[in-house]
């Protein structure tokens, strides 16, 4: 049995991992949903937000922050400096909206391979026991680069 302290640290504990395909995520989301995880707690970012909220569209999973309304849904992932219209000057992508929601440190080694095409994937778990299974889902489903983001980190 779980103390208090160990539930609240557990709370909101992303488990993250990088899928080079979305047919890897869809069916790491198909498994945790059997596992007995809901769809709303996770949350897929692919290179270009359109995909992004295709994929959650098709799941039911959680939109990525920063994806589906605003600038930063029309603008690529990483955001614009200007240079596709100066007029309208630089333009904040979703990644750090979509990074900040999902749990995941913006300095994680990893968040450069989805700009380069990869698939970010996070569950949020609210209990240790959660954790592990979210874990053991996603290395059975070819998961790359899994973690589990402790709050506060």
């Amino acid at each position: 049995m779980l103390n208090e302290e160990e539930i609240k640290m557990a709370q909101k504990n992303p488990v993250i991992g990088i899928y080079q395909t979305s047919q890897q995520a869809e069916i790491a989301v198909d498994k945790l949903i059997q596992a007995g995880f809901q769809a709303g707690d996770i949350s897929v970012l692919h290179p270009d937000n359109q995909s992004s909220r295709n994929f959650a569209d098709k799941k039911h999973t959680r939109h990525p922050r920063g994806t589906v309304q605003g600038e930063s849904a029309s603008a690529p992932l990483e955001g614009t400096l200007g240079l596709a219209d100066p007029a309208q000057g630089p333009i904040r992508g979703a990644l750090s909206e979509a990074l900040n929601e999902m749990g995941i440190p913006p300095d994680w080694p990893c968040v450069e391979r989805v700009l380069n095409g990869d698939i970010l994937f996070s569950v949020q778990c609210h209990t240790l026991e959660e954790s592990g299974k979210a874990i053991e889902v996603l290395q059975k489903t070819g998961a790359e680069n899994i973690d589990s983001v402790q709050p506060g980190e």
